[in-house]
């Protein structure tokens, strides 16, 4: 499945998103049309483009796909508590113990061709999915779809699928059957290079350089768009991107730009606004099955011999907030945190590092590094990806913080692709990674810590790098995703959280930060701290689409 985008990592976020992406300033629009209001967004491409609006495939990077031209049943907003919007669905009623679902369809959509909207092109994308299992990116336990009008359609499942709900009607963009009917061969690789969808904007020209989306006037939301074109172009490199910014050819980017007050704000106080909403948990993944990080011992002392407000203010610009030790978004996810855990932070204890260490027979040797009980050092290696500098700055730090408490971190650096490889097979002590979930602390707690996101070391697993399993917390995980109860969901997440601070097997560094720039004077309606009403950045999805949508003419 995605989260943001395929960039779930703010390492990731960081390598790619600073390359820049640049569109045309304010005033563009399609065919050049006088007076119409048109931005340029940077979402983090680089190179060509290619032509592909399949919204099934989560490595289509052309975002837009996803929210501005499809769009799913309802719109969960991760940047908000319990913000769930209407979409092409206006309600739904779960049935069989979570094993069904009936969803009441809005009336009057139109697709962009101007083809009514109907049952119809619901039931046959989720079939879609049933007849073509490699559409079920996300493994949805669908069983069938059915509709009984032409604005009601149940989904039924193989198991209770309450925690599915942001899946299967947040994460589906549903396609029109009259088009997709006709498609032939591989439906996963189809190109769709004439995307017809419900969604705010259209795709209006295509080039390999770039490409324009103009408003839907068939858009079902009356008054929506307020901006006429959007485009999308790609830049080569990191200075290129924030040039093209600081000049004002981009209107909406997501480069993380160290300083960002100095490098970008204060060169234009009235028009260069930024936004910092955190989304990942930047950590350490500790390997629990093999090496020094399996002696729990050894990743308390990690944990507890990290500085982290110096390495906040010397790798991340001071824009990384303080996590929680249970590992969950904070301050959005505050209602499900364990009440002994309330107000708790990872915290720097050089004493209590070493004090670990001694009682787990770990004795300090004459070069200040501690070794174990078979008489070896106390060396852990770290992978981290070749070009990511302020991870690999924080690792710099973190090693002087560790040689005062007994321990050799050393640094491996690699490509992306050998980084992702050993991470995914377990072939590491420790990797600098990232945390990410969805609309609430389920998602990234079965993604990272429920055993059927793991696999024996050499094979690659799921999300689960860490290989952690625990029966109380795969107990924990299946109550949650049986019950709408949130009482009991609570005490359910309250015994994960425990586990998760007993056992750590990933050790927590900071929220990190996501900055979006915006400066396009001549346009407002942005996500805002105090209206977080989508995730602000242009390569979230279907956040993009709400984002664009919700844009209108300043003034």
């Amino acid at each position: 499945m995605t989260t943001l985008s395929v960039r779930v990592a703010r390492a990731v976020t960081v390598g790619l998103l600073v390359g820049g992406l640049g569109l045309a300033g304010c005033g563009g629009s399609p065919g050049g049309t006088r007076g119409a209001l048109g931005i340029t967004v940077y979402d983090g491409a680089s190179g060509a483009f290619t032509k592909t609006f399949n919204p099934f495939p989560p490595t289509n990077n052309n975002h837009p796909a996803r929210g501005m031209i499809y769009q799913p049943l309802m719109f969960f907003n991760l940047a908000k508590a319990g913000d769930v919007q209407k979409l092409l669905a206006t309600g739904y009623q779960f049935g069989d113990g979570g094993r069904s679902v009936t969803f009441t369809l809005r009336d009057g959509v139109k697709w962009s061709d101007g083809k009514p909207f109907t049952s119809d092109d619901v039931v046959f994308t989720f079939n879609l999915m049933i007849r073509y299992p490699k559409l079920n990116t996300m493994a949805l336990p669908l069983a069938g779809a059915t509709a009984a009008d032409p604005s009601h359609v149940t989904l039924t499942f193989t198991r209770p699928a309450y925690t599915d709900l942001w899946f299967f009607a947040g994460k589906t963009y549903i396609v029109p059957r009259h088009l997709w009917q006709s498609v032939t061969g591989d439906l996963f690789t189809y190109t769709n290079v004439n995307p017809v969808g419900t969604g705010p904007f259209v795709l209006n020209s295509f080039s390999a350089q770039s490409y324009v989306l103009a408003k839907n006037n068939n858009y079902w939301d009356k008054g929506k768009p307020r901006i006429d074109t959007i485009r999308f172009v790609s830049y080569s490199g990191n200075q290129a991107g924030l040039t093209a910014l600081l000049n004002g050819q981009i209107n909406w980017s997501g480069m993380f730009i160290p300083d960002i007050e100095k490098t970008y704000a204060a060169k234009d106080r009235a028009n260069n606004k930024w936004i910092n909403t955190p989304q990942l948990i930047t950590q350490l993944s500790a390997n629990v099955v093999q090496g020094p990080t399996a002696n729990l011992a050894v990743r308390q002392a990690l944990y507890y011999g990290m500085d982290r407000d110096q390495l906040n203010r010397i790798a991340f610009s001071g824009k990384d907030t303080p996590t929680s030790p249970a590992e969950l978004l904070l301050p959005r996810d505050r209602k499900w945190l364990a009440g002994d855990l309330a107000g708790a932070k990872p915290s720097y204890d050089p004493g209590r590092a070493e004090q670990v260490l001694q009682q787990a027979g770990y004795t300090k040797g004459g070069d200040g590094i501690y070794r174990d009980p078979g008489g070896r050092k106390l060396t852990v290696t770290c992978k981290v990806v070749s070009g990511f500098t302020d991870y690999i700055s924080a690792l710099q730090v973190m090693k002087q913080q560790y040689a005062k408490v007994g321990i050799d971190l050393e640094t491996q650096e690699l490509s992306y692709a050998a980084w992702a490889s050993d991470r995914d097979n377990g072939k590491f002590e420790l990797v600098m990674d990232n945390l990410y979930g969805g609309p609430d602390p389920y998602y990234l707690y079965s993604y990272f810590y429920g055993t059927a996101n793991s696999a024996p070391i050499g094979q690659a697993a799921p999300k689960n790098y860490s290989r952690f399993s625990d029966p109380v917390v795969d107990q924990a995980l299946t109550t949650i995703a049986g019950t709408q109860d949130e009482a009991v969901q609570k005490q359910a997440y309250a015994q994960i959280q425990h586990q998760i601070v007993a056992q750590m097997p990933y050790i927590p560094v900071m929220q990190s930060s996501t900055l979006i720039e915006f400066k396009a004077p001549k346009v407002t309606g942005w996500p805002t701290d105090q209206n977080l009403y989508a995730l602000a950045a242009p390569f979230a999805e279907p956040d993009v689409g709400i984002v664009a949508a919700n844009l209108r003419p300043a003034g």
